[in-house]
């Protein structure tokens, strides 16, 4: 869809030329179609490696792992007035960079689905028990309708606000692939990921369900799914 719009407006810039009207407007929208369809390919590339790769897990505290991304996205967060809680710390075997990935695409998407009524606040806390590490994150935005939970981690998914008020295209790229990249990134790590309706109606909360980590111990070295050897989290 992106290449044909590139292709209709680039038609549009051509007449406009050669008739001396003005084609910056239609210029702009030509550049964005095109940047549309690149971020689309980025994301199909990614998804490509995702496939192929194997992640190299190491226990991190997940308090370091929020840390991050909120220092990646803390103009977003003072921009809307929103802030970051770890309710409950604990260590989570995943690789740091792809989970770096994952916990970035849902606080992005908390941002972009922020309520106009609160102050946001996504809130990341830990549930664990001897088979299973849960990582839950949570905020207090519009949130999704129950029917939607499950579509928003399609490929090429996209929930527009006409399919609900609590509905809206939860991608935070906008082109359907941010919440199946994180799926992707859950499974590669054997586990599995899950929207559910908060207790109290507010907000989206997103389940991640890990196998226990084995004590302290790290899993024993893979290659990264980026063909390139990280240093092991302290």
């Amino acid at each position: 869809a992106p290449l044909r719009t590139g292709r209709l407006f680039a038609d549009r810039l051509i007449t406009s030329m050669r008739t001396g009207g003005d084609g910056e407007a239609v210029a702009l929208a030509l550049e964005t179609s095109l940047a549309r369809a690149e971020a689309m390919v980025e994301r199909l590339l990614l998804l490509a490696t995702l496939r192929e790769g194997r992640p190299q897990p190491t226990l991190v505290a997940l308090s370091a792992a929020v840390d991050q991304v909120a220092t990646e996205l803390v103009a977003d967060l003072d921009d809307v007035g929103g802030r970051f809680s770890v309710e409950a710390d604990g260590p989570v075997l995943i690789d740091r960079t792809l989970f770096g990935d994952l916990l970035r695409h849902l606080a992005e998407n908390s941002i972009r689905y922020r309520s106009t009524e609160r102050p946001l606040l996504v809130r990341f806390w830990t549930e664990i028990t001897d088979s299973t590490t849960e990582l839950v994150v949570r905020d207090n935005g519009v949130g999704i309708a129950p029917q939607y939970q499950d579509r928003v981690f399609r490929l090429f998914e996209r929930l527009e606000n006409g399919d609900g008020a609590d509905a809206p295209d939860a991608s935070a790229d906008g082109l359907g692939f941010g919440l199946a990249c994180c799926r992707r990134i859950v499974e590669l790590h054997r586990g599995t990921i899950a929207m559910v309706s908060p207790s109290d109606g507010i907000g989206a909360e997103c389940r991640i369900t890990l196998p226990a980590h084995p004590g302290s111990a790290q899993l024993e070295p893979q290659p990264s799914v980026s063909g390139q050897p990280r240093p092991a989290d302290n």
